[in-house]
């Protein structure tokens, strides 16, 4: 008997509205991630709700925030951080020989016999929220979550009970076992890259600027939000109507990925899809640059300074400028190793009324008025392929 659907459910609960779960699908294309992160995050319930619906749907106990702020720190070096990160879970309590695990897929067999395995103890699942998850396995385990999470100070985006885990209540204490399970070999880590300084400020103020990410081995924790878009290694550009078909014909939020940042003329030296998350804009994918593409999303800039990528979120209108024009553009460049600009256009992407995503492309020679109306057409397409997605995706989860 197949399980009943989580839209389902959360539809028959009261917990959503049938129009509160359509703007769910919507983001998850956008976005990615499960549906009911998507539902937390648009403030439709809260991950406490979500919890026991989920323990419902699977028929698995589900473990809540006070059973996972005070774990037993021999429990939590059971099971080394690279697995913990790549398959979303977390142990929180030894009991005799049964270890308590908290996961994102408790039914995944292949999973808990391989603890079983390693650990040579029995192993009882819970269920968590990923959002739950991510918070603490960045907490313990120093995983960081995606930079989609990231929000403002001050911002109004509805609140969700992320933020309320920093004053912990204090668990029952933990039974001490006998002796601490051995944890499976961890995989090799590869050497952490030198940090890199920050830029200076110039003209961006205010809480955000441009950040930096150091490249850690943590990074391995293969975070769901991740999308791997597969870039070509060509230097040649790809001729308008050619784009524009990969576009309508893009069947993925991946594969659309791909063709939004193909470069639209020689002199292109970056093209850079950026996803807007709370007066926030978090990189996607980027031509143009040598860095990873996974590097390429830990860049978050604001949208809430005087900037191209401010002008084209309010105008809904592609705006173009020069390098020395907005430092913002150059910090960019500079994060991504990326030539200086010379010239720069922001094409805004919408889905039903709202800008989701930037297109933003640099050049070391002036965009022609014919390249600017290349990159608008380019937007639009975008926005008729969103709605396309999104429609597929109603579809397959009604």
């Amino acid at each position: 008997m197949s399980r009943p659907k989580l839209g389902e459910l959360l539809l028959q609960n009261g917990l959503i509205t049938a129009e509160q779960l359509s703007t769910a699908l919507q983001s998850q294309v956008v976005n990615a991630g499960r549906l009911g992160s998507n539902v937390v995050e648009l403030g439709f319930t809260s991950v406490d709700a979500l919890s026991d619906l989920l323990a419902f749907q699977l028929g698995v106990p589900a473990v809540g925030p006070a059973d996972l702020s005070a774990p037993d720190p021999r429990v939590l070096a059971a099971i080394p951080a690279a697995i913990c990160g790549k398959y979303k879970l977390l142990p929180f309590r030894l009991l005799g020989q049964t270890l308590h695990v908290a996961m994102q897929d408790p039914l995944r067999e292949d999973v808990l016999e391989y603890l079983r395995a390693g650990l040579r103890v029995e192993i009882k699942p819970y269920v968590a929220p990923q959002l739950r998850l991510l918070y603490f396995l960045e907490r313990y385990y120093e995983i960081p979550r995606p930079k989609r999470f990231l929000r403002q100070p001050g911002s109004t985006a509805p609140h969700d009970e992320r933020r309320t885990y920093l004053q912990p209540t204090v668990a029952a204490p933990v039974a001490t076992p006998a002796a601490s399970p051995v944890p499976p070999p961890a995989p090799a880590a590869a050497p952490a890259a030198p940090a890199r300084p920050r830029l200076p400020g110039g003209s961006v103020s205010g809480s955000f600027e441009l950040v930096y990410l150091d490249e850690v081995p943590r990074a391995a924790a293969n975070e769901a939000f991740d999308v791997e878009v597969e870039l070509p290694d060509a230097t040649a550009a790809v001729a308008g109507d050619e784009l524009l078909a990969r576009i309508d014909q893009a069947t993925t939020r991946e594969t659309l990925i791909q063709a939004l940042v193909e470069p639209v003329t020689e002199s292109v030296t970056l093209s850079l899809l950026v996803l807007l998350r709370n007066e926030m804009a978090v990189g996607l994918a980027a031509w143009g640059t040598p860095l990873p593409q996974k590097q390429v999303r830990g860049l978050v800039v604001p949208t809430n300074t005087p900037s191209l990528l401010q002008r084209a979120t309010a105008s809904r209108a592609p705006v173009r400028g020069t390098g020395r024009e907005d430092d913002l553009q150059a910090m960019i460049a500079t994060y991504l190793r990326a030539p200086a600009p010379q010239a720069c256009c922001v094409v805004p992407v919408m889905l039903l009324q709202r800008v989701i995503n930037l297109i933003c492309v640099q050049s070391k020679t002036p965009l022609t008025d014919h390249d600017v109306a290349l990159l608008q057409r380019i937007g639009e397409h975008a926005a008729a392929a969103y709605e396309r997605l999104v429609r597929t995706h109603q579809v397959s989860t009604s």
